[in-house]
């Protein structure tokens, strides 16, 4: 009886993930033991590191699974960590065929979130595009490729989440399913990193080959605006990368973002379409448009790249208000959800992506 509801549960804990890797942790040799006894079973798990801070959601989802099994009553779990032999190897099993690949991003479609100038909400787009990409069913993560101007993981509410480095392979920080890597997430929020372009580059080319993204369907890259070093050396490593730029009204800001979907053309990358940012503010008593910045500017630049419009986003003060306190304003705001989601299935469709079932 004991024998066979151990087995049992050892079956419901292939369930069970770890968040960081987002693989069974039976398929990671995580599980030591489980022991049955009298209704309560006893489970050793290895964990990959010290004090991982994700311990105590892996010891509810065990509690829960082991529960689950007819006859058990307490669950009682325990810790304890890796060899760095076993820590080698989950690394060489996590690396196999990764950085080999000419594409580091063979099975994901790449979109690089690009912009001519500071200050059109670039990074924002990103993160918001992120969550409604997630809420229509897609993975998705974020690689902060602003390396000088990071603001990822304060946005999306992560500053000061570490990640944890099983080897010399770095688990991405996530929230509600969304990973992200930033410099930001490797250094303190106020430290200047300065550095020259090479440093740079090698550090987003780190990014690619030594995070665990583990396949999503989507990558965003949040690109520094303009043309620089980190621009470059993100659209030659990509192959297969796409662009999606980010601007607003004003003929400033559209005649600058020409220059980056100039160069992504140069370098054969693809242009997939474009984004208004603070398009309009709408007034809060009336409910008349005010088109602020003016109009037509992005219409115009989209025409001469031949690319659409996949959408106008509205000034509004929530958004603010949510980025600065590191949630994600379509977490909250349904209008603007619905805008995003609108977006992210024009975009979707510019890749070719199959559209998803949500549950």
């Amino acid at each position: 009886m004991a024998a066979n509801a151990a087995k049992q549960i050892r079956e419901r804990l292939r369930e069970v993930k770890d968040p960081e890797i987002g693989r069974s942790i039976a398929d990671l040799n995580m599980i030591r033991s489980v022991e049955v006894s009298e209704g309560r079973a006893t489970i050793q798990i290895a964990l990959t590191v010290t004090g991982c801070p994700l311990s105590t959601r892996i010891r509810g989802e065990i509690e829960q699974k082991a529960k689950e099994v007819e006859g058990i009553r307490e669950v009682e779990v325990h810790f304890t960590t890796m060899s760095d032999e076993e820590r080698n190897q989950l690394n060489q099993q996590l690396r196999q065929g990764h950085a080999a690949q000419a594409d580091p991003f063979p099975k994901t479609k790449v979109v690089a979130v690009g912009s001519g100038k500071g200050g059109v909400g670039k990074s924002t787009v990103t993160v918001n595009l992120a969550f409604a990409l997630k809420s229509l069913g897609y993975s998705v993560a974020i690689l902060d490729a602003d390396v000088y101007g990071f603001s990822i993981p304060h946005l999306m509410g992560l500053t000061g989440v570490k990640p944890t480095v099983v080897g010399e392979m770095i688990m991405p920080p996530e929230r509600d399913g969304v990973r992200m890597i930033s410099a930001g997430a490797l250094y303190g929020e106020d430290q200047p990193l300065v550095w020259r372009g090479p440093i740079i580059s090698r550090m987003i080319q780190q990014f690619m080959t030594d995070v665990y993204w583990a396949d999503p369907d989507l990558l965003l890259i949040d690109l520094p605006p303009g043309t620089g070093d980190a621009a470059l050396t993100v659209m030659q490593t990509l192959p297969k990368g796409n662009l999606l730029m980010v601007t607003t009204p004003q003929s400033s800001a559209a005649h600058v973002a020409g220059r980056i979907g100039h160069m992504a053309e140069m370098v054969h990358f693809r242009l997939v379409g474009l984004i208004e940012n603070m398009s309009y503010f709408v007034c809060d008593k009336c409910g008349e448009r005010h088109y602020i910045f003016g109009q037509g500017e992005s219409e115009k630049l989209a025409r001469q790249l031949e690319i659409p419009v996949l959408g106008e986003l509205p000034l509004q003060t929530e958004v603010r208000v949510c980025s600065d306190q590191g949630i994600p304003a379509v977490l909250v705001d349904d209008a603007l959800c619905e805008n995003y989601e609108q977006i992210a299935e024009r975009l979707t469709a510019q890749l070719g992506l199959r559209q998803r079932v949500v549950s």
